[in-house]
């Protein structure tokens, strides 16, 4: 849930300096540099929760080429695409464990 939070903090962060445009950046670097933070922080969080999900083969493998393309995102100063595959894959962790919970019952 701590990684769900933080990337609807880190999504909403990035829009509001969008919103905000340039007027909104005194120094280009560091708020590159706050972005690429934003964008990269919740990354290993998704690898947890993607490992503890325990998804099938092919939706782990799947999920792994989405995290993936998400740090490359990131990597290469893309971070709104970053931050919206983060939210999907977010997003398929927890429809997986929920499939995961309602088949234990």
């Amino acid at each position: 849930m701590r990684s769900l939070r933080s990337l609807a903090a880190g999504a909403f962060a990035l829009a509001a300096i969008v919103v905000a445009g340039p007027a909104g950046a005194c120094d280009p670097d560091a708020l590159d540099e706050q972005l690429a933070e934003l964008c990269r922080a919740p990354l290993q969080d998704l690898a947890v929760m993607l490992a503890a999900a325990r998804p099938p083969a092919d939706e782990a493998a799947r999920l792994g080429r989405e995290l993936e393309a998400a740090r490359a995102a990131c990597r290469d100063r893309q971070y709104e695409a970053g931050l919206v595959r983060q939210i999907r894959i977010a997003r398929d962790i927890g429809r997986l464990d929920g499939r995961r919970l309602a088949s234990a019952q």
